[in-house]
C-alpha cells in the first residue's frame, strides 16, 4: 500500500489511478459501503447488471463495486466512467 505524505503524493496517486483506467469501455461504479449498502446499492448493481445482459453488452459495460464516494445521505452513489 502506497503512502500518502503530502499533498503531492495525493496528486501523483491520483494522476497514476487516473492513467491505469480502461479507455476501451465505459466503467459504471457504485457504492457499495455501508451507508449506500443500507440505502439499497446492492439492489442497484443487480439492476445495473440485468439491464447489461438484457442489452446485451456484457463485455462492452463493466460493473464495478466501489468503497465510500463521500454524500452518504445522498446513497446509493454511482459515476460513470470515462467523463469529461
Amino acid at each position: 500500500m502506497v503512502k500518502v505524505r503530502s499533498p503531492e503524493d495525493l496528486e501523483n496517486l491520483r494522476k497514476e489511478s487516473i492513467a491505469k483506467r480502461r479507455r476501451d469501455k465505459p466503467v459504471i461504479a457504485v457504492c457499495v459501503s455501508t451507508g449506500c449498502s443500507a440505502l439499497g446499492a446492492g439492489k442497484v448493481v443487480e439492476a445495473l447488471r440485468e439491464e447489461v445482459k438484457r442489452h446485451e453488452l456484457e463485455g462492452e459495460v463493466e460493473i464495478k463495486e466501489t468503497g465510500c464516494m463521500g454524500f452518504c445521505e445522498l446513497g446509493p452513489r454511482l459515476i460513470i466512467y470515462p467523463y469529461e
